[in-house]
């Protein structure tokens, strides 16, 4: 073998090399990158779990608040209709008591004339 050639091969044994040392760092490099995503697919699975358990149950608490509000509403719409029946009635007892002092005072009023 030539000295030229030796110093070829030299070169290209060391070329090689490096070749190979920058193939394991890239795949060390793509090997931790691999890890972090796993790390962040999982924990980003688990935080999407909690959050579709806390939608649901804000969703149930809300289902839960609106029959609440509507059955308040209805029994505050009754209690208003019964408050309003028993004011009209009470109005027009005092409409006709107050008829009936009316006309006794008129007639007070005649007979003391």
């Amino acid at each position: 073998m030539t000295e030229l050639e030796r110093l070829l091969t030299a070169q290209f044994e060391r070329m090689e090399q490096r070749h190979q040392d920058e193939t394991m760092d890239l795949r060390a490099q793509l090997d931790a990158q691999q890890r972090a995503l796993k790390s962040l697919q999982a924990q980003l699975q688990s935080t999407l779990g909690e959050y579709e358990k806390h939608c649901a149950s804000l969703h149930t608490a809300f289902v839960a608040l609106e029959k609440s509000t509507r059955s308040e509403l209805a029994s505050m719409g009754r209690s208003l209709d019964q408050t309003n029946r028993a004011t009209g009635a009470a109005l027009g007892s005092l409409n006709s008591s107050v008829s009936i002092v009316k006309s006794s005072l008129e007639s007070l009023n005649k007979a003391q004339s």
